[in-house]
This record gives C-alpha cells, structure tokens and sequence, in this order.
C-alpha cells in the first residue's frame, strides 16, 4: 500500500494513495561479493579494525586473516590464529574489530619488520573469513594497506616468575616482547613477605646476574650471581612459596618500542619454586700456602663456611698408601662463598712443618676430604668425588704450592739454673742440626 504524495511527478501533481495491497513482482538478488575496504592497526590496544563495502557475517579467523609487509611479494608474514577474537563476539556489520590474542599480538611485535608502520603493514583477507548476508562468500584481493597503524605507548610488566634455587636460574614471563639487550636486574628485589607491614621483612637486592636470552623475547631466564645466590640462601626468604615474592620495579627492561617496564604491585608471589637439594661438589684446590697456614677449595655451589668439620680433614704425603698422615684439629673460614679459604691453626701448622716428606712439595702433599666434612647454605652435605668400592673418602692435590718462605723467630726462652739447662721457643718448628749455640 502507499499514501498520498509518495511521490510527484514533473508538474508537481502527488501520487494517489493505493488502499489495497500489491502483489509482489520479484526481486533482483544481490550477487556482489562483499569486499575489504580498509582497515587500521592498533599495537596499543591490540585491535584489527576491518571495513567492508557492506554487511558482512564473520566466519572464521584462524587461517582467514594474514598481515604481511608489502603488497605482492612479502617477506614477513603473519597468519592469525584461533585465539584471537571479535569483540564483544560482534560478527555482523560492515565494520568489523577483532581482538588480538596476546600470543599473536607479541609475534607481531616481535617481528621488526612487520606492522611497524603504515608503510609495511598489508592485509589479506581469505574468502573464508565472511559472506555478505546473502551468502556472498569474501572478495579475495590483494594485499590492503592499513590506513593507519597505532604504535604500542605501554609498558610491559612481569606476569609470573619462577626460581630454581637448585640451579639458581630466576625466569621471568613478560607481558609482551622486550629487548634483553636493555635488562637491569639491579631493579629486582626478592622479598619474603606480599607487604612490609604484615611482619618482619627480608628483602634481597639482586646485583649482578647472567642473561640465558639475546634479541626481544617475551620469556627470558638469568643465572643468579654466586653474591646473590648466597645473600638468597642464608636469609629467611624464599624457603617456600609463601615467602617469596618479588619487586620488580619501574624500568627493569624496555619492549621493542623502547616503553620502559612498570612498577608490579604488589609485589609478585613466585609460581613456582624449586630448593637446593643438589651436594656441593669440588670444583678446584688451587693453592696450599704452607707460608700462609692457608688451603683454598673452591665448590660447585656456595657452601656454609663455619659448617666446616677440620677434624675430619687430613694431610698425606701420597694419595694412595700414604706413609704420613696429619689430621687437623681446628681452624677456621672465610665466609660464606665458593671458594673458601681454610686457616689452619699453628699447632696443625707446625704438625705438618714437622715431617720432612710431607708437604713440603707440591708432589708430596694431598688432602683426604671425606662426605660430610662441608654443607651448603641449604645444609646440603659435601660428597667425596671417589667412587671406588668402600671408599671412605677422595683425595685432592694443589694446583699451586707455597713452600714455607718465613723465618723462625725466637718467642720466649726460660733457664733451669739447677739443671743448667736453657729451653727456647719459637714461632714454628726448627731443624734441630741447625742450632749453633755461639749464636746466642
């Protein structure tokens, strides 16, 4: 039906009203195959925009849409995948926005020469992706350049972290690409506690690490300092998850467009967390300073200096069968480390001094360590490196030898006028053969 004045012709004269209705003459249907008009970029809010010359109903995204970096013959190429979505699961209408996933956002990112800028990001659009609402399936055309490309202004930030005091690796998980080469890890402290004010707070500034990563990645790992390491494990931090959290602050690393990290808070609970169960191992003996009175041994992994039991350590003149033995009595270490040095005490001292086939050569003198004589800082105990049969114990030799270069030095000395008799003391034991009494 129609009213009056639909319409009016040339001279001005309106259509009559039609009261009763028409019968339907038949319709042209649409065969035009919907195609993309433009569409734009943004690396901020990661979203694909897409404008179409009508109504489209969206199909699929997975394998559909594909980004490249020039028109026809593209070296760099993304194909978005199934996780990437629509938003607000909108799929019909001339304009259409899809939600990067962040897995296909951050390949995006990560490639320097893709979607950068308008000028190296295209766009194909396979049939697959839509159809008109006439079941026209997608117009497939060359490559569309974007119309515009908005660059990524924020920050990244740490997601999770995990740490391996085993292997003492701390691996980070980034919210986006960041470059590895712009890394600060003076801007992480490990805490025990999500807040200071709920107890007794133990914080570890890390100082100096190495970076098991190169180029931009969205994951990383670093091998914590030998300093560091022991700072970790001789503080009440980190001995089980509910203790370790961690700050990473402002600017610890850059993403690929150079935005600095941001501040986590609060503080980040570990996701995972891994204790030290591996015994220490040594590594080296580098020196025996007979001058010195001092040995060092240098271990897999810092140990518990004052841990140390010199009554288990002994001094041979050969590794097997030896036909002189010292074993010390005290001492003490330095401090926590791997790489400890050793005090022997001067009555040890002159125990060893005191046999002319014991050290006083590098090829004469060797070390018996048995199991147990050492922990780590995780009172992880020392095992002997010898794997014979009933071996109770591994014996070591210096790579370098002091030999004793210090002259005697006369301490004390007393008479006993009834049996005429004059006894000197002195600061180490003396060649008996070498007294020569007009010297006094």
């Amino acid at each position: 039906t129609a009213t009056t004045g639909l319409v009016e012709d040339l001279s001005g004269i309106q259509s009559v009203a039609v009261t009763s209705p028409l019968i339907f003459n038949g319709t042209q249907m649409d065969l035009i195959r919907p195609r993309l008009v433009g569409f734009s970029l943004n690396l901020n809010s990661g979203r694909l925009q897409l404008t179409f010359s009508e109504v489209v109903q969206a199909l699929a995204v997975a394998g559909s849409v594909m980004l490249q970096n020039n028109v026809y013959i593209p070296l760099h190429v993304y194909t978005l995948t199934n996780d990437s979505s629509f938003s607000e699961n909108v799929t019909t209408g001339p304009v259409l926005d899809i939600v990067l996933a962040a897995s296909d956002l951050n390949s995006i990112k990560l490639n320097p020469y893709l979607a950068t800028m308008v000028d190296n990001t295209f766009l194909v659009l396979f049939e697959t992706f839509a159809q008109d609402l006439s079941g026209n399936q997608l117009l497939e055309q060359a490559a569309t350049q974007a119309n515009t490309v908005i660059s990524d202004i924020t920050g990244p930030q740490v997601l999770n972290f995990d740490l391996d005091l085993d292997s003492n690796i701390l691996s980070l998980d980034m919210s986006e690409p960041v470059q590895i080469s712009t890394f600060n890890a003076m801007r992480i402290t490990l805490t025990n506690l999500s807040s200071p004010s709920t107890g007794v707070h133990t914080m570890v500034q890390l100082t100096r690490v190495e970076v098991i990563a190169s180029g931009n990645v969205t994951s990383f790992r670093v091998l914590l300092g030998v300093n560091d390491t022991i700072d970790i494990k001789r503080q009440p931090l980190c001995y089980t998850a509910f203790n370790c959290f961690a700050n990473f602050a402002a600017s610890m690393i850059r993403d690929v467009s150079n935005n600095p990290s941001v501040l986590s808070t609060p503080p980040l609970q570990v996701r995972t967390l891994l204790s030290d169960v591996t015994p220490p191992r040594l590594v080296a003996f580098p020196e025996f300073d007979l001058d010195a009175g001092i040995f060092t041994l240098v271990f897999s992994e810092p140990v518990n200096g004052s841990s140390a039991a010199f009554t288990d350590i002994q001094f041979a003149s050969s590794r097997s069968n030896p036909r002189i033995n010292v074993t010390l009595s005290e001492g003490f270490t330095t401090p926590n480390h791997i790489q400890i040095d050793f005090h022997i005490s001067t009555t040890d001292l002159n125990m060893l001094k005191l046999y002319p086939d014991l050290c006083t050569l590098r090829v004469n003198c060797w070390i018996r360590l048995p199991s147990f004589f050492i922990s780590d800082i995780d009172a992880n105990p020392f095992l002997h490196s010898n794997y014979e049969p009933d071996a109770q114990a591994s014996f070591h030799q210096p790579s370098g030898f002091i030999p004793d270069t210090t002259p005697p030095v006369l301490q004390s000395f007393s008479i006993n006028m009834t049996l005429g008799a004059l006894t000197l003391s002195f600061t180490e034991v003396i060649l008996e053969t070498s007294f020569d009494p007009t010297n006094i």
